[in-house]
């Protein structure tokens, strides 16, 4: 196959796309294509278009077949996903709810989560500095007041930004990796901390799926509120052996099933032979 990858990766560098081409490099002949070049792509010679969420508003020209989106932020402007979804052959959705929202608009959206790439979510041997770690943006609300506790109780506590090797050292060398998500949305961060062999600890999510492909206390810790989630932490910076077994697992399970070249070969997969032959 021969597939022409359409994403942005200039405001952006750590954008999901990224991780999609390393892995689509290892399976298939790919060709990386910013919004700005589709113009002059060619429409012969490729099976597949594929467009990957980079959070910019564009649409890709009606003469690109087949065509397939991965769409990950349904959960910040549904309205855009809706309209932009309806110009694609294949929908996919990071987010379990928005495939889900996306089908009640007669669209045929599939729930593909996000993923972790081991090349670069991977544990460092460095010493373990700091007892919490979160990595991302501090935005108003629920994340940046749950972090005020967490810094407030735990003060060897690391939150900044940090992108590709360096993010994974930063995982490595945490006791507990801190998640909050925006909007009930199953982040990236999720499969990029339990890459990184440190024990996750993330606000519930199983009504969103997460529930479905990672078990509470076996692969990661779920928090509903913010005593609890306090409470939690104090548990596993104290219990070591508990600690390292559930990060282990967690570990061992998004590699096993939730890499982007898993993503990958269910996107492929899910092809009729007769629209790549076509």
């Amino acid at each position: 196959m021969r597939i022409a990858l359409i994403f942005d990766n200039q405001i952006r560098p750590d954008t999901t796309g990224v991780y999609c081409l390393r892995a689509l490099q290892e399976l298939v002949l790919v060709e990386h294509y910013l919004p700005g070049d589709l113009q002059r792509l060619s429409r012969q010679g490729f099976d597949l278009y594929l467009n990957i969420d980079d959070g910019l508003r564009y649409r890709l020209p009606p003469d690109l077949h087949p065509c397939a989106w991965w769409a990950i932020d349904t959960h910040l402007d549904f309205p855009w996903y809706r309209t932009k979804g309806h110009d694609f052959d294949f929908l996919f959705a990071a987010q379990r709810d928005g495939a889900a929202a996306l089908r009640d608009e007669g669209l045929a959206a599939r729930w593909l989560p996000l993923a972790c790439d081991p090349h670069i979510h991977r544990p460092h041997e460095v010493p373990k500095t700091h007892d919490v770690c979160f990595i991302g943006n501090l935005c108003p609300g629920p994340r940046s007041e749950l972090l005020q506790l967490i810094q407030r109780r735990f003060p060897n506590t690391f939150v900044g930004r940090r992108y590709f090797s360096d993010m994974a050292r930063a995982y490595s060398a945490a006791r507990l990796v801190f998640n909050r998500s925006i909007r009930n949305d199953v982040n990236m961060r999720v499969f990029e901390a339990l890459a990184c062999g440190s024990l996750l600890v993330t606000n519930d999510l199983s009504d969103n799926g997460q529930g479905e492909i990672f078990r509470d206390g076996e692969h990661l810790v779920a928090y509903t509120e913010a005593e609890e989630m306090l409470a939690t932490i104090a548990f596993y910076l104290t219990h070591e052996e508990e600690r390292e077994r559930i990060a282990a697992c967690g570990r061992a399970v998004v590699l096993e099933k939730h890499t982007y070249r898993h993503r990958m070969q269910t996107i492929l997969a899910s092809i009729p032979l007769e629209k790549i032959s076509a």
